[in-house]
């Protein structure tokens, strides 16, 4: 279950080019699912669509590597709206 999983491992960084590559990087050497990347700082960050994604420091930047179905990837984007609007 995902929500059981989110957290477990979390990677802490000062600074990173963006927390996307560092995740590749590290799906790249097994890391698991679940995983949390987290960066006070970003040189390179990128939103969707290759958005630029400006980091002015001590910024809330960081990417979760889910294994999911990829028929409901689409998904995502509506959870994780919907979860920042119940908060």
């Amino acid at each position: 279950m995902i929500k059981n999983n989110i957290g477990k491992k979390i990677y802490i960084f000062d600074k990173l080019s963006s927390t996307m590559d560092k995740s590749k990087e590290l799906i790249n050497n097994g890391v698991s699912n679940g995983t949390v990347i987290v960066a006070r700082y970003q040189t390179e960050g990128r939103g969707s669509n290759n958005r630029d994604w400006i980091s002015e420091g001590n910024d809330a930047l960081f990417s979760i590597i889910l294994d999911v179905d990829k028929s409901k990837a689409n998904l995502l984007s509506i959870v994780s709206a919907y979860s920042v609007l119940c908060m």
